[in-house]
């Protein structure tokens, strides 16, 4: 856009010859060398670069009036940091500015009249006079290729009325006179952000109701006063993010109704009267995150009837007042997260729409009210975590019946509520860890039945009525990283064939304590694990030990005669045969095997019995 700006210049520049203009860009601190700009460069009418009025001395600037031949500048025109300058008397025949126009600092000025030649700047306008009551002075200014950005004490933006596109952001902020923004009546587009920020006495957005158009963000923040988005009523299309956020008044954002269209996130937070977010009936698809949080009277979420997909994280949290996800009906896709968090009111997720899948988390955290996870009952598949907290109504986990695979962690922890893990009888593999803790009423792992595979660690802490786990033995020990089990008071039985089996590797880490005699820490497990002996035969069985177990390599074998041919067989734990021994005698000899756990098949008569044995130095 400068370039072609400069090129423009040019073509004035040499229509315009002979002149003598400055050959570079120059600075005007001195009322003398305002008033001298004439005979310093006479018959410069069309300066080619820029232009930066700022006294060296307080005070010493009354008058601008020595600049009245400039028709253009190709640079820039900054006029800042003045005591005494009350108007740009001077400036009455510009027309024409290349680059940026900046007024700002200037005290003592309350109007810009003698702009009201200029009709098109070619880069950023910044206003930032603490005296500047009104824009009038900039009426035939059609046209800003950068950046408008506005912070005074205005009590209104006429002057603006046929400025019809903004070439970059519009940024009012911290406007502490303004209540609407009547005097941008003929504004249609505006290519970059727009940006309305701390103005405390804005009621209304009156005055864009011909904006279609926002090519980058819209973020709408920190004005107490605002009471409805009136003025947005024509806009289609944001090319970026939505913001709404930090409202005292806001009741509605109904003016949104002609939306269509959002390029990034949206974010509506810390809004202390939004009820619901009716207005948005036009939006069908979101490309990234939708954030919904603090919100302290939001009761629904209607107006996100229409909404099918989100491609990024669907997120809400602290609303205070909202009850279930009504409004979010047609919602099937979810691209990343689904997180409901801290709303104290929340007792159902209904509304929700049919999610099969969610690609990210899973995460459910502080919903006080929350009784129902029903509106789960469609998703088979989680590709991150899956986190339930902190929910003391919460009965059961019934909500979750299809889910079969979470390729992250699974942690449930504080839920007062359920007694056992029924909900989640489909779930067969989770890709890490594996955490249960502080569930004050669970008492057994029922419901984990199909679950056989983890890929991380088995934490099981702190839930002080546990007294069964068996719901866990399907679970392969050789997926098992890490194992935990603590402060379990009524837990005697631990010795489930999966966790011998992970235990008779000695390399294997496990953390057990705290738990009832049997189970309380890792060398009593194992030595119930030990006890255990399998034995299956045809006809009548005999009566045969192996002693001692744990063994540091040879045992003595009781029960058999040297006469009955007996044989022995020994396999590792996982079943991976080694040898075969016969005995002769009634010992075997394991002082040459590694330690860890053994599987003693002893063949007799008919007859075979097995039993697991602990070779430890």
């Amino acid at each position: 856009m400068k370039k072609i700006y400069f090129l423009l210049f040019c073509l004035i520049e040499v229509v315009s010859l002979p002149a003598q203009c400055p050959t570079g860009d120059i600075i005007l601190s001195t009322q003398w060398s305002i008033d001298s700009f004439s005979s310093s460069y006479p018959g410069c009418t069309n300066m080619p670069f820029s232009v930066t009025i700022a006294e060296g001395i307080p005070g010493n600037i009354i008058n601008l009036n020595g600049l009245l031949p400039l028709n253009n500048i190709g640079g820039n025109l900054i006029i800042g940091s003045t005591l005494a300058l009350t108007n740009l008397s001077g400036l009455d025949s510009l027309t024409f500015i290349g680059g940026q126009l900046t007024v700002d600092g200037n005290l003592a000025l309350t109007n810009i009249y003698s702009l009201n030649a200029l009709d098109s700047i070619g880069e950023d306008v910044f206003i930032g006079n603490n005296a500047l009551s009104s824009l009038s002075g900039l009426e035939r200014l059609r046209f800003i290729g950068g950046t408008l950005a506005i912070s005074s004490i205005l009590d209104s933006l006429a002057g603006l009325e046929t400025l019809t596109s903004i070439g970059g952001d519009f940024r009012l902020f911290i406007n502490t006179h303004l209540t609407n923004l009547k005097g941008l009546d003929s504004l249609t587009s505006i290519a970059g952000n727009l940006s309305v920020f701390t103005n405390y006495n804005l009621v209304s957005l009156a005055g864009l109701e011909r904006l279609t158009f926002v090519g980058g963000n819209l973020d709408i923040q920190n004005n107490y006063a605002l009471a409805s988005l009136d003025g947005l009523d024509a806009l289609k299309t944001i090319g970026g993010t939505l913001t709404i956020q930090t409202h005292l008044s806001l009741g509605n954002v109904t003016a949104l109704a002609a939306l269509t269209s959002i390029g990034g996130d949206v974010t509506i937070k810390d809004n202390y009267s939004l009820a619901n977010l009716s207005g948005l009936e036009g939006i069908t698809t979101l490309p990234e995150n939708l954030y919904i949080g603090n919100n302290y009277t939001m009761v629904s979420l209607e107006g996100l009837d229409a909404l099918t997909a989100i491609g990024g994280d669907l997120t809400f949290y602290q609303n205070s007042t909202l009850i279930n996800l009504s409004g979010l009906g047609a919602l099937s896709s979810i691209g990343r997260d689904l997180s409901v968090s801290s709303n104290p009111a929340l007792t159902s997720l209904t509304g929700l729409g049919t999610i099969t899948t969610i690609v990210g988390n899973l995460f459910m955290d502080s919903n006080n009210s929350l009784i129902d996870l029903s509106a789960f009952d469609s998703i088979s598949y989680i590709g991150g975590d899956l986190t339930i907290t902190r929910h003391h109504l919460l009965p059961t986990l019934t909500g979750l019946a299809a889910l079969t695979t979470v390729g992250g962690n699974v942690a449930i922890g504080y839920n007062d509520g359920f007694t056992n893990l029924t909900g989640l009888d489909a779930l067969a593999s989770i890709g890490r860890d594996l955490e249960l803790y502080i569930n004050n009423s669970l008492t057994s792992l029922d419901g984990l039945a199909t679950l056989t595979s983890i890929g991380g660690s088995l934490n099981l802490s702190n839930n002080y009525l546990l007294t069964d786990i068996t719901g866990i033995q399907n679970i392969h020990p050789a997926t098992i990283s890490n194992l935990y089990i603590r402060n379990h008071s009524f837990l005697s039985y631990c010795s489930l064939p999966n966790i011998c089996i992970y235990l008779s590797d000695l390399n294997n880490p496990a953390t057990i304590l705290l738990n009832k005699t049997g189970c309380e820490i890792r060398e009593a497990i194992e030595a119930n694990c030990a006890a255990v002996a399998t034995e299956m035969a045809d006809g009548e069985k005999k009566s045969i030990d192996l002693y001692p177990n744990p063994t540091s390599g040879i045992m003595a074998i009781s029960g058999i005669d040297p006469l009955e041919n007996a044989t022995a067989s020994i396999s590792d734990i996982m079943g991976k045969h080694i040898s075969d021994v016969l005995l002769a005698s009634p010992t075997i000899d394991l002082s040459r095997n590694p330690n860890g756990w053994y599987l003693i098949t002893i063949m007799i008569n008919n007859q075979q019995v097995v039993k697991r044995i602990v070779r430890k130095e």
